[in-house]
């Protein structure tokens, strides 16, 4: 009756296999490796919370792949461990030719699994040893996915820090963000420019995010490195140039390949527990921009372009991806948009804490 271990572990290598090879050579990540970054995932949120500069939250991201690949090499072991214990006489000792006991076989499976060579066991005839050159091919084979799987999601975290600051660059918030591409006093098609510069890095990074899942749990732990406020910013300011300005600002063709980035970045947020907001966040103030002299239309009409269901959705996508971060939609706007807090010419008041008091002397404002 043990001959009927070969159907389970044969059905372990057969998960382990699909799984790898989903996962490193298809779009996005295979059903076991998705199940187990969602448990993973949702472990540490709910163990330490999503805290921005923790030490593993910061780090979540290459738990996540160092668990997938402790997976798969847990699935290959355990599978061969139960085909080579189908028979009595699959392993047997080296020195005296008995049969090797339960423990034995788990240690004589993992140095074959390494390609380290026979040792203290080996196996005994001539089908258990071609189980045994299976096993080893079998074992380089998953674990050369891994490296090659690893080492470009790694890469790919890089990139993503370095677009991050990149976009950080052109402004810490929704303001900043228009304000650096286009100023009142010049031709506002100087936005085109700036909007086709920015497209093929966003769609890298679209790519990046559909292949690897796993990117959207590299956070960033200082707010320059931090990608989802900083798409965020981006965004909102775009929607400002799209349904806010007076006029046509900017051409289609430069607006919907940046448009198109964004929305493939958001794709696939599921797979990862990154789960989109009930509402979304409220519109971006214009009051400074217009005391800046951009001609943008009322807040009311503004409101309403922004209610329409495509907005909205891509919206609560944003605020998910923010606050899945750490961040809040604050880091966004900033704390001292509009009206309240600001002087005249739209700058916020340094001189205040964020609820209104007076900082005392000596104290800086410090940002992550």
């Amino acid at each position: 009756m043990q001959i009927l271990l070969l159907i389970p572990g044969i059905a372990l290598l057969a998960v382990c296999f699909y799984d790898a090879l989903k996962t490193t050579m298809g779009r996005g990540g295979g059903p076991l490796t998705q199940a187990v970054s969602r448990v993973t995932i949702r472990a540490v949120h709910t163990r330490i919370g999503k805290r921005v500069g923790g030490a593993v939250f910061s780090q979540l991201g290459l738990l996540v792949l160092l668990t997938v690949v402790a997976l798969w090499t847990l699935l290959l072991w355990a599978g061969w461990t139960v085909v080579f214990l189908a028979s009595d006489g699959a392993v047997v000792s080296a020195t005296t030719g008995a049969p090797a006991g339960f423990w034995s076989r788990v240690y004589f499976v993992g140095y074959c699994l390494v390609t380290l060579g026979l040792g203290d066991y080996q196996p005994a005839g001539p089908a258990w040893q071609m189980a045994t050159a299976w096993a080893a091919t079998s074992g380089l084979f998953v674990l050369s996915l891994a490296i090659s799987y690893v080492l470009p999601v790694l890469q790919a975290a890089v990139e993503r820090r370095a677009t991050a600051a990149w976009l950080w660059g052109l402004g810490e918030t929704t303001e900043d963000v228009i304000r650096t591409m286009w100023s009142p006093d010049r031709d506002c098609s100087a936005l085109d420019q700036h909007l086709i510069a920015l497209a093929p890095s966003l769609t890298l990074l679209a790519q990046q995010h559909i292949a690897y899942p796993v990117l959207h749990q590299f956070h960033g732990d200082k707010r320059r490195e931090a990608l989802a406020p900083s798409l965020a910013a981006l965004d909102e300011a775009l929607s400002i140039i799209e349904h806010g300005f007076n006029g046509d600002c900017v051409s289609p063709g430069a607006l919907r390949p940046v448009r198109s980035a964004i929305a493939a970045v958001l794709d696939r947020l599921d797979d990862q527990s990154v789960e989109s907001a009930d509402e979304p966040p409220p519109p971006p103030p214009l009051a400074s921009l217009r005391r800046d002299g951009y001609e943008l239309v009322s807040d009311a009409e503004f409101a309403r372009a922004l209610e329409e269901d495509e907005c909205n959705e891509r919206r609560c996508l944003m605020l998910g991806l923010v606050e899945s971060e750490g961040w809040t939609w604050s880091d966004v706007v900033g704390d001292d948009s509009g009206d309240d807090g600001s002087g005249g010419d739209g700058s916020p008041d340094d001189d205040r804490q964020p609820d209104g008091t007076e900082y005392e002397a000596g104290m800086q404002l410090v940002r992550p």
